[in-house]
Formats: C-alpha cells, structure tokens, sequence
C-alpha cells in the first residue's frame, strides 16, 4: 500500500485551513461514494515518492465538474449517479481531463486497512462564465 499524500502533507505542517491548488489534475475516474458524495483516487510524486491521494466533493462541486467535462464523460457520470447499485464503484474514463482546483485537507480516516486524510475540493477554476480575479 502507498503512503498517503494527506497524511504526508498534515506531517509536513500543513494546516487543514490552506488551500492547496492543483493546476493541471487529471480527472480520469471518479467513484460514486452515494448521491451525494463523491472521489477521485489517484497516485501523485512527493518528495520523490509515490503517494495515494484521496480528492473528495460533494454534489454541489459534481454539477459543477458536469459542466466543463467532455460529454461522454458527463453522460457516464449522470446515467450512475443516485443508483443505489453504483454507490462505492469507480468509473474509468477513457480519456483524462484536465481541471484546475484549490483543496483543503480533511479529516483523518481511520480503517482497519489503512489511515488517510482526503483532500476536499473547495472550488473547480475555469467554469463557464466564472469571473477572474
């Protein structure tokens, strides 16, 4: 199993109130956690090292990530979501967009198969008719 990059970041002395910007993340699965929850896992470098990364949302950051996805990926996306049969599956994309977000760390998760802290997407950059600052 892989460090997590959360946890690996909250050592490092990151605080939960940063924000944490990605500027090229790729957005190539997501798993539907249930109607209103949702994630995107993904392996990033830190420090040299391949780290698990847990990037979660909710359903407001859904209808926006819908709105700048290529339509097949919306499409796949909107024909799962509030199926009860989806809820803890992952969709694999067959392409990778790329999207720009800021994070912040959650809270840690403790299992009896791993710990992590996810990372919670506070805003989507880039959406249609969002103004610049």
């Amino acid at each position: 199993m892989k460090p997590d990059y959360g946890i690996a970041l909250s050592n490092d002395g990151v605080l939960s109130e940063t924000i944490i910007h990605f500027h090229n993340f790729p957005f190539s699965n997501i798993t539907i956690i249930n109607e209103k929850h949702f994630s995107i896992f993904l392996n990033i470098d830190y420090k040299g090292i391949s780290q698990a990364l847990s990037t979660d949302f909710d359903l407001e950051i859904m209808k926006e990530l819908l709105l700048i996805i290529p339509p097949e990926m919306k499409e796949n996306i909107e024909s799962t979501i509030g199926k009860p049969a989806f809820f803890g599956n992952s969709i694999d994309f067959k392409e990778t967009k790329y999207i720009r977000i800021a994070t912040k760390l959650g809270k840690l998760q403790i299992s009896s198969s791993e710990n992590y802290i996810p990372l919670i997407i506070q805003e989507i950059h880039d959406l249609p008719n969002q103004e610049k600052n």
